[in-house]
């Protein structure tokens, strides 16, 4: 819902090399600067990264945004919406919208 698939293919396979990423963490950072500012919920990341149940998923989210913040560099980088999930930070975005360039 978030990105046309076949578009994703190469941005992934690029942001993979870039930051040393795991298939989730670049789908679930592929899919936060997709959304901008309204952010991705929590549940669609539930829904979208591998495990058997929604428990073992949902621990996964947490370890990815773990992750990701981490290679981004910065804890701002991902910014928890209570209630909703996760947008990108504004540092973040403007680092990758160069780096597409």
């Amino acid at each position: 819902a978030y990105a046309n698939p076949k578009q994703m293919c190469s941005r992934t396979e690029w942001l993979r090399d870039r930051f040393n990423l795991s298939p989730s963490e670049s789908h679930i950072l592929l899919a936060l600067f997709d959304a901008g500012p309204p952010g991705v919920t929590r549940e669609w990341m539930i829904e979208h990264v591998p495990g058997k149940d929604a428990e073992c998923r949902e621990n996964i989210v947490a370890v990815v945004i773990f992750r990701l913040r981490k290679k981004l560099g910065c804890p701002e980088s991902i910014i928890n919406i209570r209630g909703h999930g996760y947008v990108l930070g504004k540092s973040a975005f403007v680092m990758l919208t160069g780096l597409y360039k």
